[in-house]
């Protein structure tokens, strides 16, 4: 019986990542096919990189690949898939920006709510933006045209990396045999990312705003006027 056969019921097909019977190109060429997967995902192709993440844990757990070297094929997927969008920012700068085809989906209104962002929380939004699918390579763009160092950015985008692939994959391992609980167990997990980092989001906010405030300059009270009769 084919590895695949579990995920013919599943969710994972109607998401569209496995629709183009592709079963023989994951079993025959399992890291290059997930890799190139991944790095196609950070150009924009619209497809969940989570779903891909625990294909790739499913497919360990299938013995048609090993855990680990899978999580670091992932890994490198990924980084490179997020590097070009940094890159293209970094390079071309706002000639890029305001090409007809990025303009499609990076509107002025949202650029401008980019750079607020990197604005008031800094180079942390790379990090952040790794949970939130629909931000992430706009968000390399912006760091890339921002002038972030190459450095900086690998590293907080690997710190990111360093969360979503353990914790994916491990899942598509560990559900194996059930992969309807995994696909579940994923919709658990980036809603309880999602509503951490957004606690974790207002509760700076809120704490700046404090701070702020405690640092504004009090008035002086004024000295009462002299009487004319003084």
């Amino acid at each position: 019986m084919s590895a695949f056969a579990p995920l013919l019921s599943s969710g994972l097909l109607a998401s569209g990542l496995l629709a183009f019977d592709l079963q023989g190109l994951f079993e025959e060429y399992t890291y290059l096919a997930v890799g190139l997967a991944l790095f196609l995902m950070g150009l924009g192709l619209p497809i969940p990189e989570e779903l891909a993440l625990v294909l790739a844990g499913y497919l360990a757990w299938a013995d048609l690949a090993q855990l680990w070297l899978m999580m670091a094929t992932c890994a490198a997927a990924i980084t490179l898939g997020d590097l070009l969008p940094y890159l293209a920012g970094r390079l071309f700068g706002e000639r890029f920006l305001r090409s007809r085809a990025v303009r499609r989906w990076l509107n002025p209104r949202r650029m401008r709510r980019f750079n607020q962002l990197f604005l008031r929380y800094g180079a942390k939004v790379v990090f952040f933006a790794r949970f939130f699918p629909g931000l992430r390579s706009v968000a390399y763009v912006v760091a890339g045209s921002l002038g972030m160092p190459l450095a900086r950015f690998l590293f907080l985008d690997g710190l990111g990396i360093l969360v979503t692939v353990p914790t994916f994959v491990g899942i598509g391992y560990a559900f194996g045999r059930n992969i309807d609980d995994a696909l579940q167990k994923i919709r658990e997990v980036e809603h309880g990312l999602i509503w951490a980092i957004g606690c974790g989001l207002v509760a700076a906010a809120l704490w700046m705003w404090w701070r702020r405030r405690g640092l504004r300059p009090r008035a002086e009270p004024s000295s009462p006027e002299p009487n004319e009769g003084d």
